[in-house]
């Protein structure tokens, strides 16, 4: 029975909501032997014994993991619009090291860190490095004020 008496009549004198909810269940109860899948119990079972939003992800994921060198380069190329061998010679011209605190990375590679306005590249950072010009605001006279501050403040 629908309790949406402000929606439209789809079928049964139901809502197109109410309708598919009792149609699933109708299918899910009639066959005993039916999969459901142990992410999503309502959804309807992909393989693996999951649902078809969590089988895409998982082979996603698979996938990212077995390529990580076109994965890297999948999204260099989208999100900065470089190629993996621009970021490998960016690497090697800064030696393997962060542009401005000149450590190896700590984490598993080195950002790239770019102009918001203008998209161009600047150069590789290690993620503190990118988030203390980040919280900036990209800004160079808040930076000087910073140094000025623990100069003064040592």
């Amino acid at each position: 029975m629908c309790i949406h008496t402000d929606r439209k009549v789809y079928a049964k004198n139901m809502c197109q909501v109410c309708y598919n909810r009792s149609w699933r269940q109708t299918v899910n109860n009639s066959n005993p032997k039916r999969r459901k899948p142990a992410c999503h119990p309502d959804k309807r079972h992909a393989a693996k014994g999951l649902c078809s939003t969590c089988y895409s992800a998982n082979a996603q994921r698979a996938w990212r993991e077995q390529h990580p060198e076109q994965n890297l380069a999948n999204w260099l190329s989208y999100k900065y619009s470089i190629t993996l061998k621009q970021y490998k010679n960016l690497l090697t011209k800064q030696a393997g090291v962060c542009a401005v605190c000149r450590q190896p990375p700590e984490k598993k590679r080195l950002v790239v860190d770019h102009d918001h306005k203008t998209s161009k590249v600047r150069g590789l950072l290690c993620s503190r490095c990118n988030t203390m010009i980040g919280l900036s605001n990209e800004n160079p006279l808040i930076l000087i004020a910073a140094q000025k501050y623990l100069e003064e403040n040592a």
